[in-house]
């Protein structure tokens, strides 16, 4: 080293002695004296000029991020590198990661289309939107569902309008898509109400619409289209076809009538049948054959290259099964984006159950085990399904089953994880399949046995929403639903809905086997369940008897099965000319409030409203046991908020707790009926229930709880929800 550059060295002159070594050509010295001080942008000149390129790629990418404003970073790196070079983006994301930079890394991973090591880099770096993005790419939509909610809950009082209607309606298709229709209409109620722009507010009444839709609430989706036409330019006749047109990529389809549409120059499109996650389904007349076929066409896959994997990888996999219970597949090609298959006009399993319809003992036997056979060939082929429902279970003209939709299936070892491919509808998932654990063969046995039970019942076994917990506590014998049913067929299902995996039939030969050994009794047929002696109550029309009446509640309602959904809601009998009552209960129900019971479905002509079933217990019995002070304080604090819309004095029976939260009824509701105002002083209510679940006794009516929360407490429900929030929320932000 020269004299001159120890000089400089000894008297800490970094930079002259940097630019020194570089012109001298020490280019990995000067780097390192760069790097010390900061300068990115000459440490990756220098890495450069020594020939290290991934010093220099990491340097440039310092430079890049620092010198943008934040929200800008990820943009800059997504300059920094070339398109081809992802071995290189995977180094420096393990080194940004090792640096403890999650936000550069999760760039990087993505662009190398690491999308799992992406999502966790995100989420690592507090980026819930886009881990929940990527989670929802690679179906973990229950963790996807998880990071927006706690993204939406995150929202400080500064986010605007358009920010808080952007949240809700991510959250909103997170849970549509994991099948949870009912959770989501609330949050796309809370955008239609607010001020965010217009076009968000039409996206929430369109999402509400096909969610109404999907639940076959025939009132509650005719009364969402009169409010979404205003928003339409040129609406068609009726919500059925503006939701048939939704279905459509409008990509695919532009402006073109349909009976003009060819695919290869072979297919000529005639009808839309279906619409899936990967794509929509078509009659089409093949000219080349003269036959009619079934034609997917793949839908949304710009920048998705695992949605195309799992596209063609169904082609694959039904083409080289070649079993007679399968769908046939007679071309493939992945360039157009498209399938042909086998046309099976008989329809679904589904559409042979839609209402809450059964099937004989025999017919079910038949065309169960038609598809375990069906099964057992693709798994000795090591392929699992992962997607088995009614939905998927075709039939030929003859009535034979086939199934078909391979689209979610992988070709794994039966070792293999599969961890993130949270695929399936959420209430035929098997146990592992909802944590994220080993699947197997006895994976697509259990949702086959999901399906079985719900031909022969009317009725799913495990409705949700708390899935997980209605497996471990175990399904209704289908005895106790389906009087005649013999002991043998509860059995059968007692080991199929076994929650430890080997516990439950070995293959779906064995499967196959015990189902056709059942025996068959001549029950009832294509009707849904109805308890002894019980009667029906006058749902709406809806084509088949819909509400199942299981006893009174009080006067005018009832607690009643929904055969359609397989699921407990509540009935209440509205009286003739009664508008004014159904002008609040709208009002209520508008309000979305999270801690009010929800309003499914509201019919005036035939006079009926229907609310969800409520979980938990009421106040009374919650409270016997003292809580925490914290876990009792949150109870309080739920129902501050549900007073905001709740009518009229509140009785500590209408409070029902469960998992720590409270929702109010509001079914048969007397001051709802008698339209009384809101209550302007709830610290007396709100201090009972404070009071009550911290000490096991019943206070009475009082103030005092409150005020030894703080000093105070204000006597509006919505001041003091708030005020008992910011309470809670120290103890929040220390735990998190």
């Amino acid at each position: 080293m020269s004299e001159e550059l120890e000089a400089l060295l000894a008297r800490g002159e970094l930079l002259p002695a940097a630019r020194r070594l570089c012109a001298v050509g020490r280019h990995d010295e000067a780097a390192d004296l760069f790097a010390k001080l900061g300068l990115f942008a000459e440490e990756g000149a220098c890495a450069r000029h020594a020939g290290d390129l991934v010093r220099a790629h990491t340097a440039h990418l310092k430079a890049r991020a620092w010198a943008e404003a934040a929200q800008d970073r990820e943009r800059a790196l997504a300059e920094a590198l070339p398109a081809d070079h992802e071995a290189l983006r995977r180094t420096l994301a393990e080194q940004c990661l090792a640096a403890g930079r999650p936000a550069e890394a999760a760039v990087l991973l993505e662009l190398a289309g690491e999308v799992e090591g992406a999502a966790a880099a995100y989420e690592a770096a507090g980026n819930d939107l886009a881990a929940a993005r990527l989670c929802g790419f690679i179906g973990r939509h229950r963790h996807a569902v998880e990071l927006l909610q706690r993204h939406l809950d995150g929202l400080d009082a500064s986010a605007d309008e358009s920010e808080r209607a952007e949240a809700r309606l991510a959250l909103a298709r997170a849970k549509i898509r994991l099948g949870r229709p009912d959770e989501a209409i609330p949050l796309l109620q809370a955008v239609e109400r607010s001020t965010a722009p217009r076009w968000r507010r039409r996206e929430a009444l369109s999402l509400m619409l096909g969610c109404f839709s999907a639940l076959d609430y025939r009132a509650a989706t005719e009364a969402v289209w009169q409010r979404l036409l205003p928003y339409l330019d040129d609406p068609p006749a009726d919500h059925r076809t503006y939701l048939a047109r939704l279905a459509v990529d409008q990509e695919e389809t532009g402006d073109d009538d349909l009976d003009e549409r060819w695919v290869a120059g072979r297919y000529r499109l005639q009808r839309l049948l279906g619409a899936g996650s990967t794509g929509q389904v078509y009659l089409a007349q093949d000219v080349a054959s003269g036959r009619e076929v079934a034609v997917k066409l793949l839908a949304g896959v710009a920048g998705n290259r695992g949605g195309v994997d799992r596209f063609f990888r169904e082609a694959r996999i039904a083409r080289s099964l070649e079993d007679p219970g399968i769908v046939r597949i007679f071309e493939a090609d992945a360039a157009r984006g498209y399938i042909a298959m086998e046309y099976l006009p008989a329809g679904t399993l589904a559409d042979r159950l839609r209402g809450g319809r059964r099937l004989g003992v025999a017919e079910m036997k038949r065309i169960v085990a038609g598809v375990a056979r069906a099964l057992a060939a693709a798994h000795r082929r090591g392929v699992l399904h992962r997607d088995v429902k009614p939905e998927n279970i075709f039939l030929d003209a003859a009535g034979r089953p086939r199934l078909g939709d391979f689209g979610a299936a992988h070709l794994l070892s039966f070792k293999q994880t599969g961890t993130g491919h949270l695929l399936g509808t959420l209430a035929y998932m098997a146990p592992e399949q909802l944590d994220d654990s080993p699947l197997s063969a006895r994976t697509d046995l259990w949702a086959l046995a999901v399906s079985a039970y719900r031909a022969l019942t009317g009725r799913l076994p495990f409705p949700g929403p708390d899935v997980a917990a209605q497996q471990e506590a175990g399904a209704p014998p289908p005895s106790s639903l389906r009087p005649g049913l013999s002991h043998e067929v509860d059995r059968f299902f007692e080991r199929a809905f076994a929650v430890d995996p080997a516990a439950r039939f070995p293959d779906a030969i064995a499967f196959a086997a015990a189902l056709e050994a059942l025996p068959e009794e001549d029950a009832p047929v294509e009707e849904a369940p109805r308890a002894e002696g019980s009667p029906r109550a006058e749902a709406p029309d809806t084509g088949s008897v819909r509400y199942e009446v299981l006893r009174a509640m009080g006067e005018r309602v009832s607690l009643a099965r929904d055969a359609a959904l397989g699921r407990l809601v509540v009935l209440e009998r509205i009286p003739s000319e009664a508008d004014a009552y159904l002008d609040r209960i709208r009002a209520v129900a508008a309000a979305a409030n999270p801690h009010l019971q929800p309003v499914l479905d509201l019919d005036p002509e035939a006079g009926l409203v229907v609310y969800a079933f409520l979980d938990g217990e009421p106040l009374p019995e919650a409270a016997r046991t003292p809580r925490p002070h914290r876990a009792a304080l949150r109870v309080a604090a739920d129902v501050a908020v549900a007073l905001v819309d709740h009518p009229g004095p509140l009785r500590p029976q209408r409070i029902f707790v469960h998992g720590g939260r409270a929702v109010l009824a509001l079914a048969g509701l007397e001051s709802l009926r008698a339209g009384a105002a809101p209550p302007r002083d709830v610290r007396p209510t709100v201090g009972r229930v404070l009071g009550w679940l911290s000490t096991g006794a019943d206070p009475g009516p009082t103030e005092g709880p409150l005020e030894a929360v703080g000093e105070a407490p204000p006597h509006g429900a919505a001041h003091l929800a708030g005020w008992l929030e910011e309470a809670l929320l120290p103890k929040r932000t220390k735990a998190s």
